[in-house]
């Protein structure tokens, strides 16, 4: 009979609590706790994977002492993992590779994390003990991470288009209304700086499944997820909110700046040429989530935005906030100026 594992506990633990998560992002942070308790490496990091042509650029998710840094993408958290020794051994192989320790004390481990389309995920842990069957309980740590990665990923896209989903949305909303104030999410060097909500609708989607079918429509929606996709950063995440209606949260930026993408988008969009059906506009509307704030007060106003683009001859970019200043739009409860009170 074989002895039992000083591992088997901790991973049944894991494989519970684990399988109990509805998100990555969260599965993120536990993952990396449980692998801290597991192995109590001298370091651990675990990073976001993107891959474009043969180069893998990363993000890293967990900070050497184990609590989830949310970076989402930012230029100066990117890494490219090529040039790490190890990191692109295992990213373009598989499996795992391990490493002595410069120090001469410990093994440096790399174990990759595969989704349909490749790696997704690396797990890096330093100065770990690989003499009692360590290496045997990470690829089996990995392997259930992995799992229950695709799992959550499967149940949080957008069947269509791949993109992430309404309940996504909504649950990366309260999680950012509820983490702190705004401010405190603003980049240390620009105090100008906020994560938005984006609203972007197809004007006129009705007419071209109408006119054209709806097989055509769905190319309309998929070349429209791609024009998307190329306009924003790692960190910005993008949704299918429904039907041709999509969303963006944008990591924090200046309002500025947030206009002048937004405007390069709308541009895009209009410019491209859809197969047979031509010419296609999107009316866009956007908002700054606030600490605190309901998700529904969140999305109304992002959608408030979109709808006064829309009601205003389509194919715009408006900003609640400047809405609000000028006195395009009111608060709940104000009366608006063109309306007669009796």
């Amino acid at each position: 009979m074989q002895n039992p594992s000083p591992f088997d506990s901790v991973f049944r633990d894991a494989a519970l609590d684990l399988s109990a998560l509805d998100d990555n992002q969260t599965l993120a942070s536990a993952f990396v706790q449980v692998l801290n308790e597991a192995f109590h490496p001298d370091e651990l990091k675990l990073y976001d994977v993107h891959r474009k042509g043969n180069r893998y650029s990363a993000t890293q998710q967990v900070a050497e002492d184990f609590y989830l840094v949310d970076t989402q993408g930012r230029g100066e958290d990117k890494q490219f993992l090529n040039s790490l020794p190890g990191a692109s051994q295992c990213l373009t192989n598989g499996g795992l590779v391990t490493l002595p320790e410069e120090t001469g004390t410990g093994t440096r481990v790399f174990r990759r994390v595969d989704g349909k389309q490749g790696p997704v995920a690396l797990i890096e842990l330093h100065g770990i003990d690989t003499s009692h069957g360590e290496i045997d309980a990470l690829n089996g740590f990995a392997d259930l991470y992995q799992n229950l990665h695709g799992l959550l990923a499967t149940a949080s896209q957008d069947g269509l288009t791949g993109l992430l989903n309404r309940r996504m949305l909504q649950a990366r909303l309260h999680r950012l209304v509820a983490a702190g104030p705004i401010s405190d999410l603003r980049r240390a060097s620009d105090l100008d700086s906020y994560p938005y909500l984006v609203l972007v609708d197809i004007d006129h989607f009705k007419r071209i499944n109408d006119q054209y079918g709806h097989v055509f429509g769905d190319e309309v929606l998929l070349l429209f997820t791609k024009l998307l996709e190329s306009s924003f950063r790692h960190g910005d995440q993008l949704y299918r909110y429904g039907g041709e209606e999509f969303a963006i949260l944008l990591e924090p930026c200046s309002t500025r700046h947030v206009q002048a993408v937004l405007e390069r988008l709308r541009t895009k969009i209009e410019s491209f040429t859809f197969p047979q059906v031509g010419q296609v506009t999107a009316s866009i509307g956007a908002c700054r989530p606030q600490y605190h704030e309901p998700v529904a007060t969140t999305v109304d106003h992002a959608d408030r935005a979109l709808y006064y683009a829309k009601e205003n001859g389509r194919n715009q970019v408006h900003i609640y906030e400047d809405l609000l200043a000028s006195g395009a739009v009111h608060l709940p409860g104000e009366a608006d100026d063109n309306i007669e009170l009796f």
